[in-house]
């Protein structure tokens, strides 16, 4: 009796599924969110280095209703401590957290207390362990409020905004968020400056251009795609380069493809290229999908390379990739590439 192909394939690959098949390359992870310093912060653990101060018990009732996202309650709560213990350690940071508090909570009147909080803790704590956290928060707040018609503080982002392309690194935050609340108000007047952060060179310089990578990737322009080619090929960091290639993969632009087709026929960086093949991965196009098998049949790459690109090319789902996998098997003399592709076959 002649046995079908198909049952063939499977009894390769099922024994591969059920021995774990390996390692699979990891996924790059996605950039934060902006607000994970509050459970780092506020963890479940008392903080027993203000233990005798009179304060203490009301801050950390406070810190938990922050905790639990109870804004309104835990600004309350913050700013009880600067009214009745204005001597507390507690009472600085805590105009700091009556403002986050506030600009979570949302809404024209908790976000102009928030800026009487702030303009409160520059005035009486100006040493306050958190004034460099508030001078980002202050930003994000006259991001907020610009969103709201507040003609002032629109201005006052977009002069922050426009003096990021610069050092020293001591307000890479302010800048940072000055550039992320310019890009939610006006995109076309923040890309500009962003190209210009990132044509910047040096030390100075350098998390700044890290982060404004990210930001460029979240305007969704065809302006975008070429500044992220363009510090793919010429930043001389290669976490930045990298990030760029990777991010090129969240730009929703028909120029996506081809910057990613340049990369991976022209560029010799292994990491820039892994990225390549992930951000193609990620386009789910019939092209990209070809250029992945392209790529994984390639005797001319290295084999670790091809392996990722059978990786990816599995997490496509494309109906074809099963056939393709088998095709591909029936040529290959390495073991390596083999056993990957078992492992593709049984995730696809």
């Amino acid at each position: 009796m002649t046995t079908h192909p198909t049952w063939s394939w499977a009894l390769l690959v099922l024994p591969l599924v059920a021995a774990g098949g390996g390692v699979a390359p990891s996924r790059p992870e996605a950039a934060p969110a902006p607000e994970a310093a509050v459970a780092e912060t506020f963890g479940s653990a008392p903080d027993i280095r203000f233990a005798d101060d009179p304060a203490d018990t009301l801050y950390q009732t406070a810190r938990e209703a922050l905790s639990r996202g109870n804004y309104r309650e835990a600004a309350r709560l913050f700013r009880r401590i600067v009214d009745e213990e204005p001597g507390s350690e507690h009472a600085p940071d805590a105009l700091y957290w009556q403002a986050f508090s506030l600009y979570r909570a949302g809404g024209q009147d908790a976000l102009d207390e928030a800026v009487h909080a702030l303009n409160l803790q520059a005035e009486r704590y100006p040493d306050a362990a958190t004034r460099g956290d508030a001078q980002a928060l202050m930003v994000r707040i006259r991001g907020a409020l610009a969103r709201r018609g507040d003609a002032e503080a629109a201005e006052s982002v977009g002069r922050t905004a426009e003096g990021a392309a610069g050092c020293p690194v001591e307000d890479d935050d302010v800048r940072l968020a000055a550039l992320n609340a310019l890009m939610e108000m006006d995109p076309e007047r923040a890309v500009p400056i962003l190209e210009k952060v990132l044509a910047l060179r040096g030390a100075c310089s350098l998390q700044l251009r890290r982060h404004a990578v990210f930001i460029v990737a979240e305007s969704d322009t065809e302006r975008a795609t070429d500044i992220l080619l363009d510090v793919a090929r010429n930043d001389p960091d290669a976490e930045v380069r990298v990030a760029a290639v990777h991010w090129l993969s969240e730009v929703e632009s028909p120029r996506a493809f081809e910057a990613l087709m340049e990369i991976l026929n022209n560029a010799s960086d292994v990491q820039l290229l892994e990225r390549a093949l992930y951000a193609l991965s990620e386009q789910e196009s019939s092209a990209s999908v070809e250029a992945l098998r392209r790529f994984a049949a390639d005797e001319r790459r290295s084999e670790d390379l091809r392996e990722k690109a059978i990786y990816w090319l599995a997490e496509t789902e494309d109906p074809r990739t099963l056939e393709f996998l088998q095709d591909l098997y029936g040529r290959l003399e390495s073991t390596g590439l083999r056993e990957r592709i078992l492992y593709a076959a049984a995730e696809a």
